[in-house]
Formats: C-alpha cells, structure tokens, sequence
C-alpha cells in the first residue's frame, strides 16, 4: 500500500510533466518556425526503392545544418530549387541536369547562393534551364540510376549532364553502396534496421519535446564555444600527417578516411583503386546511356580541404577523370586550381570558402565553383546548346 503510493507520487508528476514537454513543442512547432531540428526525414528526405534516398517534391522548409540554419525548396520533381514549380518533361528550350552529392545540393547553403542556383541564373539569361537532381550521399551507382530512372521511367528530357564527381565517391562505391538484383541501390550494410528505426525516434524526440530539443541545441552550442575557444586560445599547433600546422578545428576539416586515397598510398591501397574501378566502369555505363539518347556528358571534378592542405594539385581525382574523360571523350573540368592557385595560403582558403569545422563549401566556395565552372566550361556549353536547337 505504502509502495503504490510511493508509486503514484513519482508517476503522476511525471506523466504530467511529459503532457506538458508534448504540449509545450506543439505550441513552438505551430509558433517557431525554425523550431523543427534537423534534417528530420519526414520533412523533406525521404527514401527511394528505386535509388536509395531523394528529396521530396514540392517542399519548403526549414533545414539545419550543423549550427546552420537555412531554407530548402524543392520542385514537382523533388530537386532543390529557388521555388516550388512545376516542371514540364519537355521543353521547347535546351536543359541541363545536374548531378553529385552534397556539394552538389548545397548542403547548409540556400538555392540562390549555391554555385547550382549561380550557374541555373547564368543559364537562364540564354534561355537554358538548369535543373539541380544532386542530393547528399549520392554516389556514381545513384548518379547512374537515377539519371536512368529520370530518362527512361518519368520520361525527362535533357540536352545536356553535369556531373560534380566527389572524393569521397569512390569510398562510398566500397563501403556503402551496391546494387540489387533488380538494378535498384541499397546500402551494403543494409540489414541493420534497428538503427532506422533508432534515428527515427530520436527525430520524433527532437521535434516533439521540449527538453530534448533544447538538449540538443545547448549540446550544438556547448560544441560551438569548445570548437572557439580552442581556436582562441590553443598554444601550440596541430600536426597533422602531411606536415601541416593549422588549428584543431581545421584538423576537423581535412583528417577524414574518405577524402585521403587521392594522396595516402596506404588508403589507397586499401580502396582507392578498387573504388575507382567500381566508379569508371559505372560512369562508363552512364555515359553510354546517355550516348544513345544523344545527351552530352561533362565530368568536373574539386578538392576537399584535405587536398587543399596537402597540396594535392596533380591529385588522383584530377588525372584519374581527366584520363577517363579522354577515353570516353567527354568534357572534363578541373576545379582544384580555383582553390590551389598559390595566392592563398591553404589556411586562408579553408576559413574563406568553407563552412567553419566542415568540408563544405559555404556561399563563398560555392560562388568560387561557379564562376570557376563557368569561365572553363559554362560559354562553351551555351554556345553548344543553343547552336544544337
């Protein structure tokens, strides 16, 4: 008798106090709009059975990135876009579609300060549309399929794919994704369907309640002062492998497994090539798919800070698809010089043109990409475009 009231002493209270957690984040969702946190799947990433992931069509939201906040827009199609709008399969002007991963799809930036949204405003004053299909954690066995499914399932038509070909593709092709039987992707590591389900509750949690949201943002914030007061006031430098002095937050930056093969022997030797094989052969197959259907293939190509530090300028990625690109006679832009010029320190750069303790770009890198894309490559697809209509 003494232990149920004991119980009910400790229930009661509580049961209330979660009514009102629940309660007060259904309040602050339908008030706040940016109290949503994170990129919670059920808001705008969403699976795919066919390519693994995409984003889902006609949305605007509010999207975060680290200790970023920013809007996302996506079109009837699902890529992200200046707009909600409608896209036509056909159209009566030439189209370019564009393909990669994060980088591609601006990850932490909005549209319009993307290098995609600088090129598709460029484009359009010649009356070409560019419409961006690039989504993160995408790989060359997406790229391929999805493009594929785009032509040949939704009936797209493009005059012209651009493709950002990341570093860490080729890592990804060993590690993360294969295909099916059926030729759909899926994740290698597939049959773990706990940790879905695990991610899925913690989003439920952080949109849902109160105290785990603000959790969360007093943990972002807690990592945000550590991250400046190391900057601030560390004593000595970071040594990093390749001889390098720079800041713990910019060690953050650039020692990540995925981005070394291109000058680390050992991580090379242990993915790269076969990674890069996996990738080249896929490719192949997409540039011969697009052949037949008369579409034109540009491959481009730009370093993650690591190659920055390192100095990688000759870097695997660089003649690796400059090499491919000849074989298969396609056209190739190389963006590592717009970054590696010599004027800049690697420091400078990476504080410049990257989003503080990431490998992204922020508005800078990305507004660096477009008009470094543009001056190698953009005038020449212009006058190839309109001259084929």
């Amino acid at each position: 008798m003494v232990l149920g009231k004991k119980f009910r002493f400790v229930i009661i209270p509580l049961g209330i106090i979660i009514i009102l957690d629940f309660a007060g984040a259904q309040i602050a969702k339908r008030t706040f709009p940016y109290w949503a946190y994170g990129e919670s799947s059920n808001k705008y990433r969403v699976s795919s059975p066919v390519y693994h992931h995409d984003l889902a069509p006609n949305k605007d939201v509010v999207a975060k990135f680290g200790t970023r906040l920013y809007r996302i827009k996506t079109n009837s199609l699902g890529f992200k876009d200046r707009k909600n709008r409608e896209i036509p399969l056909q159209a009566p002007f030439p189209r370019i579609l564009l393909m990669g991963d994060s980088f591609t799809e601006g990850a932490g930036v909005e549209f319009q300060s993307t290098f995609a949204g600088q090129l598709a405003k460029r484009f359009a004053g010649y009356d070409i549309d560019l419409l961006n299909a690039g989504v993160s954690a995408y790989s060359p066995s997406i790229y391929f399929t999805k493009i594929r499914y785009l032509l040949e399932n939704i009936g797209l038509k493009v005059d012209e794919v651009i493709v950002f070909i990341d570093i860490s593709d080729i890592w990804e092709e060993i590690y993360y994704y294969g295909f099916a039987s059926d030729g759909t992707v899926g994740s290698q590591h597939a049959g773990k369907p706990g940790i879905s389900k695990l991610k899925d509750l913690r989003h439920f949690l952080r949109d849902n309640s109160v105290l785990v949201n603000l959790g969360y943002r007093v943990r972002d914030l807690i990592w945000f002062f550590r991250n400046w007061a190391q900057m601030e006031m560390q004593k000595g430098p970071f040594q990093m492998k390749f001889g390098e002095e720079f800041d713990p937050v910019e060690a953050k930056m650039v020692n990540s497994e995925r981005g070394r093969w291109t000058f680390n022997e050992e991580e090379y030797a242990r993915y790269g090539e076969k990674g890069f094989a996996k990738a080249s052969h896929i490719m192949g197959n997409l540039n011969a798919l697009l052949g037949e259907k008369g579409i034109g293939l540009t491959i481009a190509v730009y370093p993650w800070p690591a190659q920055i530090m390192a100095k990688d300028v000759e870097s695997r990625q660089v003649y690796f698809w400059r090499d491919w690109c000849l074989r298969e006679k396609c056209r190739f832009v190389n963006l590592f010089p717009a970054f590696m010029d010599g004027e800049r320190p690697a420091e400078t750069v990476l504080k410049e043109d990257f989003i503080r303790g990431d490998i992204h770009w922020n508005e800078s890198g990305h507004t660096r990409t477009a008009e470094s894309f543009w001056e190698l490559a953009g005038k020449d697809l212009v006058n190839g475009l309109v001259d084929s209509r």
